[in-house]
């Protein structure tokens, strides 16, 4: 069965150049959607609006998969935010962010080691999104991997959540006691929760 991608189809929309500003033309599209106010760190409907989208986004995929035989990657989720007084999300951003590491669009982050090794992680964002995890698929010690190629899942309790390389470079090491303790990486995003390093 051949799994759709809408990440790679239009790949133009999800992974425009991040050396310069690109517009972007959006085809008509469905898409599912919670609407809502108040502070998305702290309020508990906000997370339950993500919980529910999830839960609906992977529902139709399990479907379309049983009864008409398509199957998908459910595309990433995205927000826009508003507020009267724009100056608030300098004040309440929320999201935790070391200075030291680099951070990718696909809310993974790199950290340069003494060695020359890579560090790889998630960042907090991706932490608040993923919610409950069950188990974490890592790719392989020795595997050679390619900037935005797909390369662990971690599962969540409606579906695989996909996430693709930061860089190119060949897995090192990865995490075990991340495979032993999958809270880790979201209770410890940038510290025990550490995924793999890459030379």
């Amino acid at each position: 069965m051949t799994k759709g991608d809408f990440k790679r189809q239009l790949k133009h929309l999800y992974l425009p150049s991040a050396k310069e500003f690109v517009v972007v033309d959006v085809p008509p599209m469905q898409f599912l959607m919670v609407d809502g106010h108040g502070d998305p760190n702290t309020a508990q409907e906000y997370t339950d609006a993500i919980e529910a989208l999830y839960a609906v986004a992977y529902r139709i995929k399990f479907t379309s998969k049983k009864a008409l035989g398509l199957d998908y990657v459910v595309p990433p989720l995205e927000g826009l935010w508003w507020a009267q007084d724009m100056e608030t999300f300098d004040k309440v951003a929320g999201f935790y962010m070391h200075e030291s590491l680099y951070y990718f669009r696909n809310h993974t982050w790199l950290e340069l080691e003494r060695n020359g090794k890579y560090r790889v992680g998630i960042d907090d964002f991706a932490r608040r999104i993923i919610g409950r995890v069950k188990g974490i698929k890592l790719p392989a010690v020795g595997r050679d991997l390619d900037l935005e190629e797909y390369a662990w899942t971690v599962q969540h309790e409606y579906g695989d959540i996909e996430f693709f390389s930061p860089l190119n470079g060949v897995v090192e090491s990865i995490n075990q006691e991340l495979l032993e303790d999958t809270g880790l990486v979201t209770d410890q995003p940038y510290t025990g929760g550490w995924l793999m390093t890459n030379l």
